[in-house]
């Protein structure tokens, strides 16, 4: 049943993702106006480089709070980033279920199973800012914690393992 719904592009249940509402006739997502500028303005400062302490500074500063009415945090701004949702890609099936202790772990269904419909969902942010963010988020991932580091070495940021991949560490 929940594959068929996603398959029609239709709320599966749950809290919709900031931006969202979820019309009751048809059951499909509509934008919340309010909220998609609290999302767009979060693209916005993150495409323009700004860091997550300088985003959350400010979205909490101004008062701007998550969909369940809470401040906003690291992993809130971060869920937001990567929501392919925002482009007008419905998604369903990402995510795996939550384990036999009720804890979901961070871990992915193939690509294989996890449905994608394009032009599914209502689209809040242009394909050019969702792509610089997440070339943005990509390099920042790769640079790990560089820009906390109390000591440069010579080639950091050059140098990776031949086996993981992994950044080398100067100790």
């Amino acid at each position: 049943g929940q594959k068929e719904t996603a398959l029609q592009c239709k709320h599966n249940g749950g809290i919709p993702p900031l931006g969202y509402d979820v019309d009751k006739e048809i059951q499909g997502y509509i934008i919340n106006e309010k909220e998609a500028e609290t999302v767009k303005l979060i693209f916005s400062m993150y495409a323009r480089e700004c860091g997550y302490k300088e985003i959350l500074r400010y979205l909490n500063a101004m008062g701007y709070h998550t969909k369940a009415g809470n401040q906003f945090a690291n992993a809130s701004v971060n869920n937001i980033l990567k929501n392919e949702k925002y482009r007008g890609v419905y998604v369903f099936n990402l995510k795996k279920e939550k384990d036999i202790d009720g804890v979901r772990r961070p871990s992915y269904h193939p690509e294989s199973e996890v449905i994608r419909i394009e032009g599914g969902m209502p689209r809040i942010i242009d394909d050019v800012t969702f792509a610089k963010v997440q070339a943005l988020l990509s390099r920042n991932l790769e640079r790990g914690g560089s820009f906390k580091a109390k000591e440069i070495y010579l080639l950091s940021g050059f140098i990776y393992c031949g086996n993981c991949g992994s950044a080398m560490h100067g100790n």
